[in-house]
């Protein structure tokens, strides 16, 4: 199941998804990883550099994202020098599937003392290669990422830490961005740390909010750590801490619609 990259570029300057973006529930339909990490590569090529770094992401889904080809329209909210804001919008095949807001900071070095609440509970910087790959849920998304488990598992109900890095690039030929790696595979945080049977319920993500506490490095891997909790009335929420090498990268959050499936 191993495909190049999840998106090839188009000569119009869209990208069509390939195999490696579909998720679990159709052939047709993607995961919401891919896409996301799309969106979010492009409002950042839009507005990257001079001195600043992106501070929160804020993703909205609308719809289920289909297989097709792929637009991203970008366009500024709010012109700042210290903070700054811009929007993003992800079309398939003319249809808007998913928004986004992304809210630049210009951050400066020994600005302030680094202060973390609880750093027991950031992963500590381990020899990853010592834990084996999970075996793999047999879909397109998830076999084009290793994920290494050090606590739960794809089968397993509860907490989840679990260390994650893409097989294949997000692009076909643009270099690795931490930002949008990240948001790849945050995405399944809600699948990783279930508390219901995935067979019997669904639990699926409807937004996806990731405050970002220091730059990620690319192609470094990633370790989620995710809790679910789900409610009586059919809502519920993913939280996840994300670190790199034990050093605190983002939090997240996910607001979930469940019910059972049929």
């Amino acid at each position: 199941m191993l495909r190049s990259s999840f998106f090839s570029t188009l000569d119009n300057g869209s990208f069509v998804s390939n195999e490696a973006t579909v998720g679990p529930w159709s052939p047709n339909a993607q995961h919401g990883g891919p896409p996301c990490a799309l969106l979010i590569d492009e409002m950042i090529r839009h507005s990257q550099g001079d001195g600043r770094d992106v501070a929160k992401v804020a993703i909205e889904f609308l719809r289920p994202v289909p297989l097709g080809q792929v637009e991203v329209k970008v366009s500024e909210v709010r012109e700042g020098y210290k903070i700054s804001l811009i929007e993003g919008e992800l079309y398939v095949d003319g249809m808007l599937a998913l928004t986004a807001r992304m809210w630049w900071r210009r951050g400066e070095l020994g600005r302030s003392p680094e202060v973390i609440s609880d750093p027991n509970e950031l992963s500590n910087a381990i020899d990853i290669s010592q834990i084996q790959p999970a075996p793999l849920i047999e879909f397109p998304y998830i076999s084009n990422i290793e994920w290494r488990f050090e606590a739960g598992g794809f089968y397993e109900l509860g907490d989840a830490r679990v260390h994650c890095t893409p097989k294949i690039p997000l692009i076909d030929v643009r270099d690795a961005n931490g930002i949008s790696e990240m948001i790849l595979m945050l995405d399944s945080a809600n699948g990783l740390s279930q508390v219901l049977p995935i067979g019997k319920w669904t639990f699926v993500p409807i937004d996806m909010m990731v405050s970002i506490f220091s730059m990620p490095n690319a192609s470094e891997p990633f370790t989620l750590d995710a809790k679910s909790e789900i409610s009586d009335s059919g809502g519920g929420i993913t939280r996840c801490t994300v670190s790199q090498n034990g050093r605190l990268i983002a939090r997240s959050l996910q607001s979930l619609y469940v019910e059972a499936r049929k």
